[in-house]
């Protein structure tokens, strides 16, 4: 054999140029294989299927929380413990104490309801609280009131020592006004 004859017999690389014909398209439309879907190529299902289960995680959210929003409900108005001592300071002997829950309203106050309003229309401050309309005797026996807790979401603290618990009392609205002094 010679050698033109083996080298003739020899295929040729095909060209661009050298495809011939109508249906034939040029190399560069040819589909490449990463896009050629199989059994073992990554297809669109993965990013559908992502957004799927993430989809799904939102949308159970809401339940997980559901319990947890349910024990502590916001707090719309306030909480305070009262406490009145005898004499001018704090470290005196404790005369009587409550605690108070406004909105939804509750705890040991002998007048929750009364006593929520008056706060809410002075806005937790209890030097704004309206005085209540009546006399008190002119006797010196001194309390100090010691008020505190929280008032929509903001903590709050209230010190005062007055002449007498009647003076406490009127000067309150009756916030303070604890058992066992019921006037």
């Amino acid at each position: 054999m010679n050698q033109m004859s083996l080298l003739g017999s020899q295929k040729q690389p095909r060209t661009p140029s050298a495809r011939t014909g109508p249906r034939q398209q040029p190399l560069e439309a040819a589909p490449s294989r990463t896009t050629r879907k199989g059994p073992t190529e990554p297809m669109r299902a993965k990013p559908v299927r992502t957004t799927l289960l993430a989809v799904a995680a939102l949308g159970l959210l809401p339940f997980a929380a559901t319990p947890a929003a349910a024990e502590t409900p916001p707090e719309t108005g306030g909480r305070q413990h009262i406490a009145v001592h005898q004499g001018t300071d704090p470290s005196g002997p404790l005369l009587a104490a409550a605690y108070l829950r406004c909105f939804p309203t509750s705890g040991s106050h002998p007048a929750p309801e009364a006593s929520c309003l008056k706060l809410a229309f002075a806005n937790g401050d209890y030097t704004r609280v309206p005085h209540a309309q009546r006399p008190c005797p002119k006797i010196y026996q001194p309390v100090t009131v010691v008020a505190h807790g929280t008032w929509h979401g903001k903590t709050t603290a209230y010190k005062h020592t007055y002449p007498n618990q009647c003076v406490a009392n009127v000067e309150s609205g009756d916030i303070f006004n604890l058992n066992p002094w019921r006037d």
